[in-house]
């Protein structure tokens, strides 16, 4: 005699398990959001880092210090921001299948100690935090690039950007009637060099480049 068959055999919960909607996993998720400040300057802070705990997801801030995680799973959740030229930051909060949770952090906060200092003098605050703020962007960028702080090189003749990147690794400068104007990376002609500013191509305004692709910089 043939022993009857088990309906809930394991290749049918796997079926089964494979055809629930998207809604019933949505069920055990939630959301977290928040915003990064920088407790020092009083600022938000851009491209922050901010991991949940394990590292398994992360995300960076926007310029205004936001970040979000779409899909978390529901329960506790440790956080941990970071950013580079201050202390990281780290919280927790509970997450609530189907609901956003907010957790706001500070960076650069002081700590819950006391600490006694010797007479010391404060400055170049400015500078340190340009500088920071370079090295974050070029830190976590998504390619491979150079960010340098406006003031990194100290005062640039007439307001030119090509008296500006003359100063970085691979980078030459051509020169016409005593001015910087056009930028050559890496032996490539500067007629090859596109100009951004905030993503935007920039169209040279010199008089003697109308059929050519080269931006003139002392004219930008």
């Amino acid at each position: 005699m043939t022993p009857p068959r088990k309906f809930w055999s394991a290749p049918w919960f796997v079926v089964f398990l494979s055809a629930l909607p998207p809604a019933a996993w949505a069920a055990v998720e939630g959301s977290l959001e928040g915003r990064v400040l920088n407790e020092r300057s009083g600022e938000y802070l851009g491209n922050a880092r901010v991991t949940l705990a394990g590292g398994a997801s992360e995300a960076f801030t926007d310029a205004d210090g936001r970040y979000r995680f779409p899909r978390v799973p529901a329960g506790r959740v440790d956080v941990r921001a970071t950013f580079t030229g201050l202390p990281p930051a780290t919280g927790s909060t509970e997450v609530v299948a189907g609901r956003t949770a907010v957790l706001d952090l500070s960076l650069g906060g002081a700590g819950g100690g006391t600490v006694r200092l010797d007479q010391f003098v404060v400055g170049a605050s400015r500078e340190m935090d340009a500088a920071a703020l370079a090295i974050n962007e070029q830190r976590y960028a998504p390619n491979v690039r150079q960010v340098v702080a406006t003031d990194e090189f100290g005062h640039v003749a007439e307001g030119n950007v090509g008296e500006f990147v003359k100063f970085l690794p691979g980078v030459t400068v051509e020169y016409g009637g005593g001015y910087a104007r056009g930028i050559v990376i890496d032996v490539v002609p500067s007629v090859h060099t596109p100009i951004t500013i905030d993503g935007f191509s920039l169209a040279s305004t010199g008089g003697d480049n109308n059929t050519g692709r080269s931006v003139q910089v002392d004219m930008a």
